[in-house]
C-alpha cells in the first residue's frame, strides 16, 4: 500500500512539473479580447455595389469564443486566461464588413442585413484562426487562413474567389501579445482580401 501511494505521488508531481501553459478547460477568470477593425470608416456612397457579407464557416471548431492553440501533432488545445469577447466566427464577419467597405467603396452588410436588397453575397470558410506555438529555433506565431468567394445572386455567377493566409509572430506568453498578432494578421489578410475583390464588387450593382 505504501509503494502504491508512493507511485501515486510521483505520478502527480511528474504530471505538475509538465503542466502546459495552455489550459484544456479549467475555470481559471480569463481576460476577454476583441479584434477590432483600426482603419478608417469609410463609408459607401449612394449608388454603390451592395454586397452581403455571409456568416463565416468556421472548421474544426475553430467557431467558438476560446482561443485556439494548435499542437505539434495537430491537436487542439485552449490559451489560459483569454477569450474573445464574440464568437470568432461573429468577430471575423463584423470586422471584414467594415474592413471591406472601408477599401473597395462598396456597401457591406451582415447580420440584420437580409431584407436589404443586395445583388452579391459572400461565402467565407475560414480554415484557420489560431496561435501556433514555435519550436526550437522558431518563434511562436498565430495563423489565420480563410477562402473567399463573391457570388451575384441574380445569376449564380462566382465572381470572384480566392484563399489568403497570414501568419504573424510574437514573444511572451500573456493572452494580450497572442491577441496583438491576431490584430496585426487580420489587417495583413483583409487588406489582400479587399485589393482582391476592389476590381470585381461593380458588377454587384
Amino acid at each position: 500500500m505504501t509503494s502504491l501511494r508512493t507511485l501515486s505521488l510521483v505520478s502527480l508531481l511528474v504530471l505538475g512539473a509538465c503542466a502546459p501553459l495552455i489550459n484544456l478547460g479549467g475555470s481559471e477568470p480569463a481576460t476577454a479580447f476583441s479584434l477590432r477593425y483600426s482603419g478608417g470608416r469609410t463609408l459607401a456612397t449612394e449608388g454603390a455595389p451592395v454586397i452581403y457579407v455571409d456568416e463565416p464557416v468556421m472548421t474544426e471548431g475553430l467557431g467558438g469564443r476560446d482561443i485556439m492553440v494548435r499542437g505539434a501533432d495537430g491537436s487542439q488545445n485552449i490559451l489560459k486566461g483569454g477569450r474573445w469577447t464574440a464568437s470568432s466566427s461573429d468577430m471575423i464577419r463584423y470586422y471584414l464588413v467594415q474592413a471591406l467597405e472601408d477599401q473597395t467603396g462598396a456597401r457591406m452588410i451582415g447580420e440584420g442585413g437580409l431584407d436589404i436588397n443586395a445583388a452579391c453575397r459572400t461565402h467565407i470558410t475560414v480554415w484557420s484562426f489560431e496561435m501556433v506555438p514555435g519550436t526550437a529555433g522558431t518563434p511562436d506565431s498565430v495563423e489565420i487562413g480563410l477562402e473567399l468567394s463573391l457570388v451575384h445572386l441574380d445569376t449564380g455567377e462566382m465572381l470572384y474567389r480566392n484563399r489568403f493566409d497570414r501568419t504573424a509572430e510574437f514573444t511572451g506568453s500573456e493572452p494580450a501579445a497572442v491577441v496583438a498578432a491576431f490584430q496585426r494578421a487580420m489587417a495583413g489578410l483583409s487588406g489582400e482580401l479587399a485589393a482582391g475583390l476592389k476590381d470585381k464588387v461593380a458588377a454587384c450593382k
